[in-house]
Protein backbone atom coordinates (compact mmCIF):
# COMPACT_ATOMS: atom_id res chain seq x y z
CA UNK A 1 0.00 0.00 0.00
CA UNK A 2 1.29 3.16 -0.90
CA UNK A 3 2.77 5.52 2.12
CA UNK A 4 -0.11 7.77 2.85
CA UNK A 5 -2.85 4.91 3.29
CA UNK A 6 -0.20 3.40 5.75
CA UNK A 7 -0.46 6.32 8.42
CA UNK A 8 -2.61 5.64 11.30
CA UNK A 9 -4.98 8.50 10.90
CA UNK A 10 -6.55 9.85 8.33
CA UNK A 11 -4.46 12.61 7.06
CA UNK A 12 -5.85 12.84 3.74
CA UNK A 13 -8.63 14.84 5.20
CA UNK A 14 -5.58 17.32 6.76
CA UNK A 15 -3.96 17.28 3.19
CA UNK A 16 -6.24 17.82 0.85
CA UNK A 17 -8.71 20.44 3.00
CA UNK A 18 -6.25 22.70 4.52
CA UNK A 19 -4.19 23.27 2.19
CA UNK A 20 -5.04 26.08 -0.69
CA UNK A 21 -5.00 25.79 -4.14
CA UNK A 22 -2.26 25.87 -5.95
CA UNK A 23 -1.30 28.89 -8.29
CA UNK A 24 -2.66 28.33 -12.23
CA UNK A 25 1.19 28.96 -13.57
CA UNK A 26 2.81 26.75 -11.23
CA UNK A 27 0.49 23.69 -12.30
CA UNK A 28 1.10 20.91 -15.13
CA UNK A 29 -1.11 21.00 -18.10
CA UNK A 30 -3.93 18.50 -18.10
CA UNK A 31 -6.77 16.85 -18.91
CA UNK A 32 -9.67 15.78 -17.42
CA UNK A 33 -10.64 12.22 -16.78
CA UNK A 34 -13.93 13.25 -18.47
CA UNK A 35 -12.09 14.11 -21.56
CA UNK A 36 -9.56 10.85 -21.97
CA UNK A 37 -12.77 8.88 -22.21
CA UNK A 38 -14.31 11.02 -24.87
CA UNK A 39 -10.56 10.05 -27.03
CA UNK A 40 -10.84 6.29 -26.04
CA UNK A 41 -14.78 6.05 -27.07
CA UNK A 42 -14.26 8.17 -29.95
CA UNK A 43 -16.46 11.08 -28.58
CA UNK A 44 -16.42 14.56 -29.66
CA UNK A 45 -15.75 15.54 -32.74
CA UNK A 46 -13.09 17.72 -31.60
CA UNK A 47 -11.18 14.70 -29.63
CA UNK A 48 -11.48 12.75 -33.31
CA UNK A 49 -10.32 15.84 -35.30
CA UNK A 50 -6.82 15.85 -32.75
CA UNK A 51 -6.66 11.91 -32.82
CA UNK A 52 -5.60 10.20 -35.57
CA UNK A 53 -8.48 7.63 -36.24
CA UNK A 54 -8.45 4.13 -37.68
CA UNK A 55 -9.48 0.93 -38.67
CA UNK A 56 -8.65 -2.57 -38.68
CA UNK A 57 -7.19 -3.15 -42.19
CA UNK A 58 -6.46 0.64 -42.64
CA UNK A 59 -2.50 1.35 -44.44
CA UNK A 60 -0.36 3.64 -42.83
CA UNK A 61 1.90 5.49 -44.44
CA UNK A 62 1.95 3.32 -47.32
CA UNK A 63 3.18 0.15 -45.82
CA UNK A 64 1.75 -0.06 -42.48
CA UNK A 65 -1.43 -2.16 -41.89
CA UNK A 66 -3.06 -1.10 -38.53
CA UNK A 67 -4.23 -4.50 -36.56
CA UNK A 68 -5.12 -2.92 -33.09
CA UNK A 69 -5.14 0.02 -31.15
CA UNK A 70 -2.61 -0.81 -28.55
CA UNK A 71 -2.92 2.76 -26.54
CA UNK A 72 -3.68 6.19 -25.95
CA UNK A 73 -2.00 9.16 -24.22
CA UNK A 74 -2.71 12.98 -23.43
CA UNK A 75 -1.15 13.75 -26.93
CA UNK A 76 -0.96 10.64 -28.98
CA UNK A 77 -2.37 7.69 -29.75
CA UNK A 78 -0.66 3.81 -30.42
CA UNK A 79 -1.48 1.08 -32.79
CA UNK A 80 -0.05 -2.06 -33.54
CA UNK A 81 0.53 -2.66 -37.54
CA UNK A 82 2.35 -5.05 -39.73
CA UNK A 83 4.66 -3.81 -41.97
CA UNK A 84 3.84 -5.08 -45.40
CA UNK A 85 7.64 -4.92 -46.36
CA UNK A 86 9.04 -6.99 -43.87
CA UNK A 87 6.56 -10.13 -43.64
CA UNK A 88 5.02 -11.33 -40.17
CA UNK A 89 7.22 -8.32 -38.82
CA UNK A 90 4.69 -6.00 -36.25
CA UNK A 91 5.62 -3.32 -35.15
CA UNK A 92 3.90 -0.05 -32.86
CA UNK A 93 2.90 3.37 -34.12
CA UNK A 94 2.33 5.89 -32.56
CA UNK A 95 0.68 8.96 -34.07
CA UNK A 96 0.81 12.49 -32.41
CA UNK A 97 -2.54 14.34 -32.04
CA UNK A 98 -2.68 17.38 -34.66
CA UNK A 99 -1.57 19.58 -31.88
CA UNK A 100 1.36 17.79 -30.92
CA UNK A 101 2.54 17.37 -34.17
CA UNK A 102 2.37 21.55 -34.71
CA UNK A 103 3.45 22.02 -31.27
CA UNK A 104 7.15 23.62 -30.92
CA UNK A 105 7.25 22.44 -27.67
CA UNK A 106 7.10 18.65 -28.75
CA UNK A 107 10.44 17.47 -29.53
CA UNK A 108 9.86 13.70 -29.63
CA UNK A 109 11.18 12.59 -33.40
CA UNK A 110 14.61 14.66 -32.64
CA UNK A 111 15.15 12.64 -29.39
CA UNK A 112 14.23 9.37 -30.96
CA UNK A 113 16.59 10.47 -33.95
CA UNK A 114 19.37 10.93 -31.02
CA UNK A 115 18.30 7.91 -28.94
CA UNK A 116 18.74 5.84 -32.25
CA UNK A 117 22.43 6.71 -33.47
CA UNK A 118 24.62 8.17 -30.37
CA UNK A 119 26.23 4.92 -29.72
CA UNK A 120 24.55 1.86 -30.37
CA UNK A 121 27.03 -0.41 -28.16
CA UNK A 122 26.60 1.63 -25.06
CA UNK A 123 25.42 -0.87 -22.49
CA UNK A 124 21.97 0.86 -22.22
CA UNK A 125 21.33 0.82 -25.89
CA UNK A 126 19.23 -2.49 -25.52
CA UNK A 127 16.71 -0.82 -22.97
CA UNK A 128 15.38 2.29 -24.37
CA UNK A 129 12.56 1.87 -27.16
CA UNK A 130 14.29 2.84 -30.91
CA UNK A 131 12.51 4.36 -33.69
CA UNK A 132 12.47 1.98 -37.02
CA UNK A 133 10.63 4.31 -39.48
CA UNK A 134 8.42 8.13 -39.12
CA UNK A 135 6.43 9.57 -41.82
CA UNK A 136 3.33 12.46 -41.83
CA UNK A 137 -0.28 11.06 -42.33
CA UNK A 138 -2.83 13.48 -43.50
CA UNK A 139 -6.03 12.85 -41.95
CA UNK A 140 -9.43 13.46 -43.14
CA UNK A 141 -10.52 16.79 -41.31
CA UNK A 142 -6.78 18.22 -42.91
CA UNK A 143 -5.02 17.66 -39.65
CA UNK A 144 -2.02 16.15 -39.98
CA UNK A 145 -0.39 13.50 -37.75
CA UNK A 146 3.56 12.92 -37.04
CA UNK A 147 3.78 8.80 -37.05
CA UNK A 148 6.58 7.29 -34.76
CA UNK A 149 7.16 3.75 -36.19
CA UNK A 150 8.89 1.42 -33.19
CA UNK A 151 9.47 -1.86 -31.97
CA UNK A 152 6.16 -3.47 -30.81
CA UNK A 153 6.37 -3.94 -26.88
CA UNK A 154 4.69 -5.67 -24.20
CA UNK A 155 2.41 -4.36 -21.33
CA UNK A 156 4.00 -2.31 -18.51
CA UNK A 157 5.15 -4.02 -15.22
CA UNK A 158 2.40 -2.79 -12.88
CA UNK A 159 0.03 -4.68 -15.51
CA UNK A 160 1.61 -7.55 -15.80
CA UNK A 161 2.16 -7.48 -11.62
CA UNK A 162 -1.59 -7.81 -11.28
CA UNK A 163 -1.31 -11.23 -12.77
CA UNK A 164 1.58 -12.59 -10.84
CA UNK A 165 1.13 -13.86 -6.94
CA UNK A 166 -0.02 -11.61 -4.57
CA UNK A 167 -0.06 -8.75 -7.07
CA UNK A 168 3.18 -8.27 -7.34
CA UNK A 169 6.54 -9.15 -9.39
CA UNK A 170 8.40 -11.49 -8.33
CA UNK A 171 11.65 -10.34 -6.66
CA UNK A 172 14.22 -11.37 -9.43
CA UNK A 173 12.19 -10.31 -12.32
CA UNK A 174 11.72 -6.60 -10.32
CA UNK A 175 15.77 -6.40 -9.61
CA UNK A 176 15.98 -7.64 -13.10
CA UNK A 177 13.12 -5.02 -14.46
CA UNK A 178 15.02 -2.48 -11.81
CA UNK A 179 18.46 -2.86 -13.65
CA UNK A 180 17.45 -2.84 -17.22
CA UNK A 181 15.55 0.89 -16.39
CA UNK A 182 19.04 1.90 -14.70
CA UNK A 183 20.90 1.13 -17.63
CA UNK A 184 18.33 2.81 -20.31
CA UNK A 185 18.57 5.55 -18.15
CA UNK A 186 21.98 5.90 -18.22
CA UNK A 187 22.10 5.52 -22.17
CA UNK A 188 19.47 8.40 -22.42
CA UNK A 189 21.51 10.27 -19.66
CA UNK A 190 25.24 9.93 -20.74
CA UNK A 191 25.45 8.94 -24.09
CA UNK A 192 22.28 10.85 -25.30
CA UNK A 193 22.17 14.41 -22.82
CA UNK A 194 18.37 13.43 -22.41
CA UNK A 195 16.26 14.06 -19.13
CA UNK A 196 13.61 11.53 -19.25
CA UNK A 197 11.44 13.87 -17.11
CA UNK A 198 8.57 11.34 -16.66
CA UNK A 199 10.35 8.23 -15.11
CA UNK A 200 6.81 6.08 -13.81
CA UNK A 201 5.89 2.30 -14.24
CA UNK A 202 3.27 3.61 -17.44
CA UNK A 203 6.60 4.47 -19.06
CA UNK A 204 8.40 1.25 -19.10
CA UNK A 205 7.00 -1.40 -20.89
CA UNK A 206 8.18 -5.29 -21.15
CA UNK A 207 9.21 -7.88 -24.06
CA UNK A 208 10.15 -10.94 -24.35
CA UNK A 209 13.57 -12.11 -25.37
CA UNK A 210 11.96 -13.30 -28.59
CA UNK A 211 9.95 -10.44 -29.33
CA UNK A 212 7.67 -12.98 -31.70
CA UNK A 213 6.66 -14.26 -28.66
CA UNK A 214 4.43 -11.32 -27.91
CA UNK A 215 1.78 -12.60 -30.00
CA UNK A 216 1.60 -15.77 -28.24
CA UNK A 217 -1.10 -14.68 -26.29
CA UNK A 218 -2.66 -11.84 -28.07
CA UNK A 219 -6.62 -10.81 -26.49
CA UNK A 220 -9.45 -10.27 -29.47
CA UNK A 221 -10.08 -6.92 -30.78
CA UNK A 222 -12.56 -5.06 -28.67
CA UNK A 223 -14.75 -2.27 -29.66
CA UNK A 224 -16.70 0.10 -27.54
CA UNK A 225 -20.01 1.07 -28.99
CA UNK A 226 -19.98 5.10 -29.42
CA UNK A 227 -23.93 6.74 -29.71
CA UNK A 228 -24.49 8.12 -33.07
CA UNK A 229 -21.33 6.55 -34.61
CA UNK A 230 -19.64 3.38 -35.58
CA UNK A 231 -17.63 1.70 -33.08
CA UNK A 232 -14.49 2.58 -31.80
CA UNK A 233 -11.24 -0.42 -31.02
CA UNK A 234 -10.90 -0.17 -27.59
CA UNK A 235 -6.96 0.20 -26.47
CA UNK A 236 -5.42 -3.55 -25.51
CA UNK A 237 -1.75 -3.50 -24.88
CA UNK A 238 -0.03 -6.64 -25.57
CA UNK A 239 -0.45 -8.75 -21.92
CA UNK A 240 2.73 -11.22 -21.26
CA UNK A 241 0.04 -13.65 -19.48
CA UNK A 242 1.35 -16.48 -20.75
CA UNK A 243 4.52 -16.10 -18.88
CA UNK A 244 2.92 -14.56 -15.31
CA UNK A 245 2.81 -17.29 -13.77
CA UNK A 246 5.62 -19.17 -15.38
CA UNK A 247 8.76 -20.53 -13.58
CA UNK A 248 11.00 -17.91 -12.11
CA UNK A 249 14.04 -18.79 -13.63
CA UNK A 250 11.94 -18.61 -17.23
CA UNK A 251 10.70 -15.09 -15.94
CA UNK A 252 14.15 -14.13 -15.46
CA UNK A 253 15.59 -15.29 -18.95
CA UNK A 254 12.88 -14.55 -20.79
CA UNK A 255 10.90 -11.03 -19.66
CA UNK A 256 13.57 -7.55 -20.51
CA UNK A 257 12.05 -4.19 -19.93
CA UNK A 258 12.77 -0.93 -21.92
CA UNK A 259 11.96 2.47 -21.13
CA UNK A 260 9.83 4.59 -23.74
CA UNK A 261 8.08 7.93 -24.16
CA UNK A 262 10.33 10.80 -24.11
CA UNK A 263 7.70 12.81 -25.56
CA UNK A 264 7.97 15.32 -22.88
CA UNK A 265 11.83 15.02 -22.89
CA UNK A 266 14.72 17.83 -22.08
CA UNK A 267 18.09 18.04 -23.57
CA UNK A 268 20.33 18.19 -20.45
CA UNK A 269 21.78 21.49 -21.47
CA UNK A 270 18.79 23.22 -22.07
CA UNK A 271 16.52 22.65 -18.95
CA UNK A 272 15.96 26.65 -19.00
CA UNK A 273 14.11 26.08 -22.43
CA UNK A 274 12.12 23.50 -21.43
CA UNK A 275 8.67 24.33 -21.66
CA UNK A 276 7.70 24.29 -18.19
CA UNK A 277 9.80 23.88 -14.51
CA UNK A 278 7.18 21.76 -13.46
CA UNK A 279 8.06 18.50 -14.91
CA UNK A 280 7.06 15.11 -13.91
CA UNK A 281 4.04 13.00 -12.31
CA UNK A 282 2.84 14.73 -9.13
CA UNK A 283 3.06 11.61 -6.98
CA UNK A 284 6.78 11.26 -8.58
CA UNK A 285 8.19 14.53 -8.42
CA UNK A 286 11.20 15.65 -7.20
CA UNK A 287 11.58 17.95 -4.16
CA UNK A 288 13.58 20.32 -5.93
CA UNK A 289 10.81 20.46 -8.98
CA UNK A 290 8.06 21.29 -6.39
CA UNK A 291 9.57 24.47 -4.63
CA UNK A 292 10.93 25.49 -8.32
CA UNK A 293 14.83 25.37 -7.35
CA UNK A 294 16.03 24.16 -10.21
CA UNK A 295 16.09 20.84 -11.96
CA UNK A 296 18.61 18.69 -13.53
CA UNK A 297 19.63 14.82 -14.49
CA UNK A 298 19.27 13.90 -10.59
CA UNK A 299 15.02 14.37 -11.32
CA UNK A 300 14.49 11.43 -13.31
CA UNK A 301 16.95 9.97 -10.34
CA UNK A 302 14.08 10.94 -7.76
CA UNK A 303 11.75 9.51 -10.04
CA UNK A 304 13.62 6.39 -10.22
CA UNK A 305 13.19 5.34 -6.63
CA UNK A 306 9.65 5.89 -6.69
CA UNK A 307 8.89 3.73 -9.36
CA UNK A 308 11.46 0.96 -7.96
CA UNK A 309 9.67 1.09 -4.94
CA UNK A 310 6.74 0.53 -6.79
CA UNK A 311 8.15 -2.60 -8.87
CA UNK A 312 8.94 -3.88 -5.70
CA UNK A 313 6.06 -3.17 -3.01
CA UNK A 314 3.58 -3.18 -5.50
CA UNK A 315 1.90 -0.30 -4.79
CA UNK A 316 3.12 3.62 -5.43
CA UNK A 317 5.03 5.23 -3.14
CA UNK A 318 2.57 8.22 -2.78
CA UNK A 319 -1.11 8.73 -3.90
CA UNK A 320 -1.24 9.12 -7.79
CA UNK A 321 -3.80 11.42 -6.87
CA UNK A 322 -2.17 13.74 -4.62
CA UNK A 323 -1.69 17.54 -5.37
CA UNK A 324 0.90 19.42 -6.60
CA UNK A 325 0.85 20.83 -2.85
CA UNK A 326 0.33 17.65 -1.02
CA UNK A 327 3.48 16.28 -2.22
CA UNK A 328 6.03 18.55 -0.30
CA UNK A 329 4.19 17.87 2.70
CA UNK A 330 4.03 14.09 2.81
CA UNK A 331 7.68 13.74 1.18
CA UNK A 332 8.92 16.20 4.43
CA UNK A 333 6.72 13.51 6.82
CA UNK A 334 8.89 10.03 4.98
CA UNK A 335 12.00 11.80 4.08
CA UNK A 336 12.49 14.71 6.77
CA UNK A 337 12.99 18.46 6.43
CA UNK A 338 13.56 20.26 3.01
CA UNK A 339 17.36 21.45 2.72
CA UNK A 340 17.48 25.12 3.62
CA UNK A 341 19.96 26.05 0.52
CA UNK A 342 17.01 24.42 -2.00
CA UNK A 343 13.99 26.22 0.05
CA UNK A 344 16.49 29.66 -0.62
CA UNK A 345 16.11 29.45 -4.05
CA UNK A 346 13.23 27.82 -4.90
CA UNK A 347 11.39 30.20 -6.56
CA UNK A 348 7.51 28.02 -5.69
CA UNK A 349 9.08 27.99 -2.14
CA UNK A 350 6.52 30.39 -0.80
CA UNK A 351 3.42 28.36 -1.76
CA UNK A 352 4.29 25.78 0.42
CA UNK A 353 6.27 27.47 3.34
CA UNK A 354 6.46 29.63 5.80
CA UNK A 355 8.74 32.92 5.44
CA UNK A 356 10.75 30.84 8.37
CA UNK A 357 10.95 27.70 6.51
CA UNK A 358 7.80 25.62 8.37
CA UNK A 359 5.12 24.10 6.11
CA UNK A 360 2.35 26.04 6.01
CA UNK A 361 0.64 22.69 6.69
CA UNK A 362 2.63 20.45 9.06
CA UNK A 363 1.33 17.25 9.67
CA UNK A 364 3.14 17.24 13.09
CA UNK A 365 3.92 13.32 12.59
CA UNK A 366 7.19 11.51 10.95
CA UNK A 367 7.13 8.06 8.79
CA UNK A 368 10.73 6.81 7.94
CA UNK A 369 10.35 5.13 4.83
CA UNK A 370 12.04 1.63 6.66
CA UNK A 371 9.29 1.80 9.23
CA UNK A 372 6.22 1.51 6.71
CA UNK A 373 8.11 -0.37 4.51
CA UNK A 374 8.83 -3.05 7.52
CA UNK A 375 4.98 -2.89 8.31
CA UNK A 376 4.06 -4.37 5.50
CA UNK A 377 4.56 -7.24 3.49
CA UNK A 378 8.68 -6.72 2.94
CA UNK A 379 10.62 -8.14 0.38
CA UNK A 380 13.57 -10.91 2.28
CA UNK A 381 15.78 -8.32 2.05
CA UNK A 382 14.30 -5.42 3.18
CA UNK A 383 17.05 -3.55 4.79
CA UNK A 384 19.54 -3.57 1.26
CA UNK A 385 15.64 -2.78 -0.57
CA UNK A 386 15.16 0.35 1.77
CA UNK A 387 19.42 1.23 1.33
CA UNK A 388 19.22 1.52 -2.19
CA UNK A 389 15.89 3.74 -2.31
CA UNK A 390 17.44 5.93 0.16
CA UNK A 391 20.28 6.36 -2.43
CA UNK A 392 18.18 7.69 -5.11
CA UNK A 393 15.18 9.24 -2.60
CA UNK A 394 17.41 11.75 -1.12
CA UNK A 395 16.02 14.99 -0.60
CA UNK A 396 18.38 17.34 -1.76
CA UNK A 397 19.32 16.23 -5.51
CA UNK A 398 23.30 16.99 -5.08
CA UNK A 399 23.27 14.14 -2.85
CA UNK A 400 21.61 11.39 -4.73
CA UNK A 401 23.36 8.63 -6.29
CA UNK A 402 24.76 8.51 -9.38
CA UNK A 403 23.66 5.83 -11.70
CA UNK A 404 26.80 3.80 -11.57
CA UNK A 405 26.25 3.99 -8.02
CA UNK A 406 22.62 2.40 -8.36
CA UNK A 407 24.61 -0.29 -10.74
CA UNK A 408 27.07 -1.78 -8.07
CA UNK A 409 24.69 -1.88 -5.16
CA UNK A 410 24.74 -5.22 -3.51
CA UNK A 411 20.36 -5.16 -3.68
CA UNK A 412 21.26 -5.56 -7.67
CA UNK A 413 24.24 -7.86 -7.62
CA UNK A 414 22.89 -10.98 -8.17
CA UNK A 415 21.26 -9.84 -11.73
CA UNK A 416 23.21 -11.40 -14.14
CA UNK A 417 22.92 -9.34 -17.67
Amino acid sequence: MNLLRSFKFRPATLLFTAVRRVPHDVRLMSVSATAWQFEEDGGSTCKQDMYLTASVGDVLGSRYVVKRKLGWGIYSNVWMVEDTKRNNTHLALKALTSLATLSPQIHELEYMERIQHAEPSHRGFPHVVHLCDHFAHDGPHGDSHLCLVMELMGESPSTFATRCANGRLPPRLAKRITKEVILGLDYLHNACNIIHTDIKTSNILLTCKDPNRLLDSIDPIEYTEVEGSEPALRSQPITLSHLAKADPDLQQADIHAKLIDIGIACWGNKVDEHFTDIIQSTALRAPEVSVGAGWGKPADIWSLGCTVYELVMGDSLFPPDASDHAIPIMQTVVFGDFPPHMLERGKHTSIHYNPNGTLKVDLGVRLPLEESIKEQAAPPDVDVFVDFLKLMLTLDPEQRASLDELLEHEWLREVEM
